[in-house]
């Protein structure tokens, strides 16, 4: 569009032509889009006039007429102007000599003379007297309808541009919101019959089309068939009334755009190369998105470069770290879902991208696996994917050779992700991803709940819901306090149904409580315990440790602060946000068990059985974990600061993003198999690390960050 205008501009035109330029998507937050292109039109037409030194008569008088014409779009105009000159022939006769008409116009130069030669004073006073310039009031009222705009622009562009062209081009219409577009379309019209008046409109006329049919479709609401085929207005027919002439741009091909990428100025040859055939495949087809892309992959270089991040990297990982950071930006790009996703579990990026490289082995996440196969079924996400493999495979035998460990692709693949969050002009900071993580689980948490509770409490279920629902979208945005308030909310509103729930079980009818008391019997729940438990009471400092079961039981949220579950068996019970700072869990089963975002400060769990369970973002300040078994638990997110581990066994658990700092270790203590992250080895400053047991590879990143 740019090109076009500068040749409108440059050509030897048979009338002279103005152009005016009019950014739509720049202008989307006005109030009125439409007020927004009119009164740019006026401004350029009066700039035009303001840049002229000496202006005529003419231009003066049209520079005050859209002046009027875009105060009008907004308040009346009252203002009063110089009229035509008044000639008094009364005092003129009193003069000493006769003053014809014709001599009106030069009369200034005629007194002049006459001074020069000593005439009567006070025959040139009354002379002088008797010439009066008229005054005039104007007043426009403000336009109260665009008809009214459309007959005012009309006399001014007939009056004043009768051999000449105002050109108006409007650009990034399809990328201004649905109502903002139609608001523009609208304002076109006003203009569509005005000789010498023209507008040029670069649109993607599918977006435009699909617009107007889907606010077609709101005017005629319920409308049958019938009425709805003899209005028959569609986005097609609509341009239609508006283009005139149309002119389709040709389909860039690849080879075109290729040889576009290696005429961008700045470009590495050497580097740009080798990712051509990624970047055609993966990056439509449109030189401005083309240069959006390389300017975010250079900023990204510079980075990289000036803070060293590549330091360290062996050629081959070098390879890795080069593809993940051109294919994750082109991700960021063009598939939001699986973008938002991954930002969430990173681990998701991996087997998405590496599943089919045999000569990489991973271990696998089952948790992961079903995400993975929904976001593998996206054709152009395919693509993508074996573009990139394309890719890898360049360097197949240096990456075999040189056998990368699991964990270091780990460590690239975070670093990549949270260089890629400059697309946005900003990293995206930590206390966000917390809260991403928390927000997710507690959703997965709740919508298990509602599952559970089936059709009771629709209208606190409805509550939840709309919770959820708003979370989730918050979860897109960038807004930590938004987050917050509404996991406050959440956690709050599931409480208050939680309880409700346990009230309603005790009114149940009999054989409700016989199938229950099948599962627990309530027998052993006596008087005020029972009630407790009944009733999501506090239940803090209490010894339960004579109970022989909670398995299954739903304790999440509850107060266990200091209580005694010594060697009780909570097998696959809920513990979700429940305090339990200072409990006594000696010994205690909890083998499949949910203690995400559980409180455990303080806590006692020697020889405790954790084997499989959930602690995901669960707080352990200082918990004791001697000769406890967590194998194969999740500790995403979790904090262990200061924790005691002496023979723990850790072999297979997620320890992702977890905090060791301070923890205290002995030769049993056996991390074996189990998944460490770089932010897990930058949080185990101040422990003794260098007396457990690790994964050989995971030493030796260990030993690289703290210098041993």
């Amino acid at each position: 569009m740019r090109t076009l205008e500068n040749k409108i501009i440059k050509k030897d035109n048979e009338y002279p032509v103005q152009t005016i330029w009019f950014n739509a998507w720049k202008f989307d937050k006005e109030d009125s889009i439409r007020r927004a292109l009119l009164m740019r039109v006026l401004q350029e037409l009066k700039t035009n006039i303001e840049n002229v030194e000496e202006k005529t008569e003419n231009e003066i008088k049209l520079d005050q007429e859209l002046s009027d014409l875009q105060t009008s779009l907004y308040h009346e105009v009252n203002r009063e102007e110089l009229g035509n000159l008044n000639f008094d022939w009364g005092k003129a006769a009193k003069g000493t000599f006769k003053l014809s008409l014709s001599l009106i116009p030069v009369i200034g130069s005629n007194i002049t003379k006459l001074l020069e030669k000593g005439t009567n004073e006070e025959a040139i006073i009354n002379i002088l007297e008797s010439i009066q310039r008229e005054k005039k009031t104007v007043n426009i009222k403000k336009i109260q309808f665009m008809e009214e705009f459309h007959n005012n622009f009309q006399n001014i562009i007939r009056k004043y541009y009768k051999n000449k062209r105002v050109v108006i081009f409007i650009d990034d219409l399809d990328r201004s919101l649905p109502e903002k577009a139609l608001e523009v379309l609208d304002a076109i019209k006003l203009f569509l019959d005005v000789e010498g008046c023209i507008f040029i409109l670069g649109i993607d006329e599918r977006v435009i089309s699909y617009i107007i049919n889907k606010k077609y479709k709101e005017i005629i609401g319920n409308a049958d068939e019938k009425e709805k085929r003899d209005i028959l207005l569609t986005g097609e027919n609509y341009l239609e009334k508006i283009i005139q002439l149309r002119f389709q741009l040709p389909l860039i091909k690849d080879s075109d755009i290729k040889q576009f990428i290696t005429s961008l100025e700045g470009m590495d040859p050497e580097f740009y190369g080798q990712f051509l055939e990624l970047i055609t495949q993966g990056i439509e087809n449109n030189p401005r998105k083309i240069k959006r892309f390389f300017n975010i992959i250079e900023l990204q270089r510079n980075i990289v470069e000036a803070m060293n991040l590549q330091k360290g990297l062996t050629e081959a990982e070098l390879v890795i770290y080069n593809g993940l950071m051109m294919v994750w930006t082109i991700i960021t790009l063009t598939h939001a879902e699986f973008r938002d996703s991954v930002k969430r579990n990173q681990l998701l990026l991996k087997p998405v991208l590496f599943q089919a490289l045999d000569y990489l082995e991973f271990k696998e996440q089952p948790e992961e696996k079903e995400q993975v196969e929904y976001f593998l079924s996206d054709k152009s996400l395919t693509n993508l994917v074996t573009q990139f493999h394309d890719y890898i495979n360049q360097y197949e035998d240096l990456i075999k050779s040189e056998e990368i460990p699991e964990m270091r692709i780990n460590s690239i693949i975070e670093q990549v992700i949270s260089l890629g969050s400059v697309t946005g002009g900003k990293i995206e900071p930590k206390e966000l991803i917390k809260l991403q993580n928390q927000a997710s689980s507690l959703i997965n948490e709740t919508e298990i709940s509602l599952k559970e509770l089936g059709n009771t409490f629709p209208e606190q279920k409805k509550i939840i819901e709309d919770i959820v629902e708003n979370a989730r979208e918050a979860l897109r945005g960038e807004d930590p306090q938004k987050l917050k308030s509404l996991i406050k909310e959440l956690e709050k509103e599931l409480n208050i149904m939680l309880q409700a729930h346990a009230q309603q079980q005790e009114k149940e009818e009999p054989a409700l409580k016989e199938k229950e008391s099948q599962t627990i019997d309530f027998d052993e729940f006596r008087g005020e315990l029972g009630e407790a438990i009944k009733n999501r009471e506090s239940l803090a400092e209490k010894d339960l440790s004579g109970i022989e079961s909670l398995k299954g039981m739903n304790l999440s949220f509850m107060n266990l602060e200091r209580a005694n579950l010594s060697g009780v068996n909570c097998e696959n019970a809920k513990f979700t946000q429940a305090k339990l700072n200072g409990a006594i869990l000696e010994g205690t089963i909890f083998i499949g068990a949910k203690l995400n975002n559980a409180k455990l400060w303080y806590a006692n769990l020697k020889r405790a059985k954790l084997k499989n369970t959930n602690l995901r973002d669960a707080e352990l300040y200082r918990a004791d974990l001697t000769n406890a078994n967590l194998q194969n638990a999740d500790l995403y997110n979790a904090g262990l600061m200061s924790v005691y581990m002496g023979g723990a066994c850790m072999k297979e658990a997620n320890l992702r993003q977890v905090n060791l700092r301070g923890a205290v270790f002995d030769e049993k203590t056996d991390f074996r198999g189990a998944t460490i992250d770089s932010i897990t080895i930058d949080n185990l400053g101040g422990s003794n690390w260098e007396i457990a047991q690790w994964d050989s590879f995971v030493l030796e990143e260990i030993r690289k960050k703290y210098n041993n």
